[in-house]
C-alpha cells in the first residue's frame, strides 16, 4: 500500500505541470428528499416501565435519509483526475440539519488514478459502509443501530482512505485516521469479490480509545447472490469493543430482494443482536414494498417488529426501555435528484 501512496504522489506532481487548458472538470449537485408517515408503537414508556403509548407523525425518512451533496472531478490527463464530495443530511419536516458538523455525512478531497487507484483524504464513510451494505439493510433500520454495532457505518474525521482499481473481480480498501490528539487512532481494511452475481465482502475494523488504549474490534463478513429476480444475502459482524466497555457481541442480517417486475422491489429482513454470555439480546423483522414511479421517485410500505430480551433495550422511536417491544409501520415518499 506504501509504494502505491508513494507512486500516487510522484504523478501529482508531474501533473501539476500540465497546463490548465487542457484539464476537463464537472461538479454535480445531488440530493434524497424522503418524508414518511409513521406510526409507532410502545414508544414511550415511564421510569416504572409499568405504562407504554404509540405516537403517530410524520417525519423525516430513517429508511431514505434527506440529504443533498456536492461531488467533483476534474481530469488531469494521462489516467489521473482530483475529485471532491460534499455532503449534509437534513431533516425534511422541518428543514433542520441533523448535527452541529454541516457536512456532517462527508467533506473529502482525493485523487484518482485508472491504474493506482483512489486516494481520499478528509470525512469519509468507512470501508465497512463502502461493502457491508451488499449484506446487512441499511437505510435506518439495519444491524448498526444495535450500539455494538454503530461501525459497520459510520464516518471518520481526519481520514486517508485508500480505494484499489478491480482486479480479477478483486478490490482492496484501506482507512487509517490519526485521531489528532483528540480520540485514539483508527484503522480499517476491507476486501470484497465480485464474480457474475455472486458478492463477497470482509472486513475489519480496530479503534483505540486515546486515554486508556484500549481497543474496539469489529470483524465482519457477507455474501450475497442474484438469481434473477431474487437477491438472498447474509451478513455477519463480532464486536469485541474493550475502549467503549460494551460486552462482547455477535450480529447478523439474514434476508431476501424479490423484483417481482420492473416496478416493484420487495425487502425481508431478519436482524439480530446477541450479546455474549448474557439474554440480553434484541432482534427485529422487517418487510419493505417498494414501487417505483420512476428512476428517481418512489413509494414504500414499511414494517419493523422489534423485540427486546433481558436488560436490551434498543428502540428506533421514544425512550428505550428494558425488554421492551416497538413495531414500526410507516408510509414514505422519496424522490433522489
Amino acid at each position: 500500500m506504501n509504494a502505491c501512496l508513494s507512486r500516487l504522489g510522484a504523478v501529482a506532481l508531474l501533473v501539476a505541470a500540465v497546463p490548465a487548458a487542457q484539464a476537463q472538470s464537472s461538479v454535480t449537485v445531488y440530493g434524497v428528499t424522503a418524508m414518511e408517515a409513521v406510526h409507532v408503537t410502545s414508544s414511550y414508556a415511564t421510569p416504572a416501565g409499568r405504562a407504554s403509548t404509540s405516537i403517530d407523525k410524520l417525519d423525516s425518512s430513517q429508511v431514505n435519509a434527506s440529504r443533498l451533496g456536492y461531488r467533483g472531478v476534474e481530469d488531469l490527463g494521462d489516467g489521473l483526475g482530483a475529485v471532491f464530495g460534499l455532503e449534509s443530511g437534513f431533516s425534511l419536516d422541518t428543514g433542520a440539519t441533523n448535527a452541529t458538523t454541516y457536512f456532517n455525512r462527508g467533506s473529502y478531497v482525493g485523487l484518482v488514478s485508472k491504474s493506482l487507484g483512489t486516494l481520499t483524504v478528509g470525512r469519509q464513510w468507512n470501508t465497512n459502509d463502502d461493502i457491508m451494505g451488499n449484506y446487512f439493510i441499511f437505510g435506518g433500520y439495519s444491524a448498526f443501530r444495535f450500539k455494538e454495532f454503530s461501525f459497520i457505518s459510520d464516518l471518520v474525521n481526519n481520514a486517508v482512505k485508500y480505494v484499489s482499481p478491480e482486479f480479477a473481480g478483486f478490490k482492496f480498501r484501506a482507512l487509517v485516521a490519526p485521531g489528532e490528539g483528540v480520540t485514539g487512532h483508527t484503522a480499517e481494511a476491507a476486501l470484497s469479490y465480485t464474480y457474475g452475481g455472486l458478492s463477497i465482502g470482509a472486513s475489519y475494523r480496530e479503534a483505540e480509545a486515546h486515554e486508556t488504549s484500549r481497543l474496539d474490534k469489529l470483524t465482519s463478513v457477507g455474501v450475497s447472490y442474484n438469481f434473477g429476480n431474487f437477491r438472498p444475502h447474509a451478513g455477519y459482524s463480532v464486536s469485541d469493543s474493550k475502549a467503549s466497555n460494551l460486552p462482547k457481541a455477535r450480529a447478523y442480517d439474514v434476508g431476501l430482494q424479490w423484483t417481482p417486475n420492473a416496478p416493484w422491489v420487495v425487502d425481508l429482513d431478519y436482524v439480530a443482536k446477541d450479546q455474549l454470555d448474557t439474554d440480553n439480546d434484541a432482534h427485529f423483522w422487517r418487510v419493505q414494498a417498494t414501487y417505483f414511479f420512476s428512476k428517481r421517485t418512489s413509494v414504500y410500505a414499511n414494517v419493523v417488529l422489534l423485540q427486546n430480551d433481558g436488560t436490551s433495550n434498543v428502540s428506533f422511536y421514544g425512550t428505550p426501555v428494558p425488554g421492551q417491544k416497538q413495531n414500526v409501520y410507516s408510509l414514505g415518499l422519496a424522490h433522489k435528484f
